[in-house]
């Protein structure tokens, strides 16, 4: 199954792949219009989650599966979903204290893919700054339930390494990959 996962966009990336995916997850910071286009060129299920910088109702009046905290199955896929990033300013809808996602990951069962705006924390995002630093619930997911994937958006870079058995991929701005 071909996967594109798209992230953090922000109004500035229009050249998608002309690609004919199987599922694409929208893994947040991506402007509503840039969301309508999306949904007119793949023709598949498209999954997604928002970002820190995205508006609640994104993703309103759209065929676009909402994740954010559950699991949903597409093409046999167990996919978890959780919204924005760590509230590193006075809290609003799209950011969460590090008590509120792991109240959502302590009792969740092991997913295929967990999908995400925020990124793990980690060595390396220790030393940015508050609002990229990730969030140490997510390690405590993976960890213990070690889906197969783990995707999220927010750092602006593209990468990927492995916690345990799991596939951590940071998708900047989109990522073609084979499940």
């Amino acid at each position: 199954m071909k996967i594109l996962a798209i992230s953090d966009t922000h109004g500035y990336y229009r050249n998608y792949p002309d690609i004919s995916p199987d599922l694409v997850i929208l893994l947040g910071d991506i402007k509503f219009y840039e969301i309508r286009e999306i949904e007119k060129k793949y023709n598949c299920p498209i999954v997604g989650i928002l970002g820190n910088h995205d508006a609640v109702d994104y993703y309103q009046d759209t065929n676009i599966i909402y994740a954010h905290h559950k699991i949903i199955t597409v093409n046999g896929i167990k996919i978890a979903g959780f919204n924005g990033s760590i509230a590193y300013k006075r809290k609003q809808s799209l950011l969460y204290f590090e008590e509120e996602v792991y109240e959502f990951v302590k009792d969740l069962e092991s997913v295929d893919i967990f999908i995400a705006h925020s990124n793990p924390a980690t060595e390396e995002t220790q030393e940015l700054d508050a609002a990229h630093r990730g969030f140490v619930a997510f390690n405590y997911y993976i960890k213990t339930k070690q889906p197969k994937y783990f995707l999220h958006g927010h750092l602006h870079k593209a990468n990927s390494y492995i916690i345990e058995k799991t596939n951590v991929i940071s998708v900047y701005p989109f990522k073609i990959f084979d499940f």
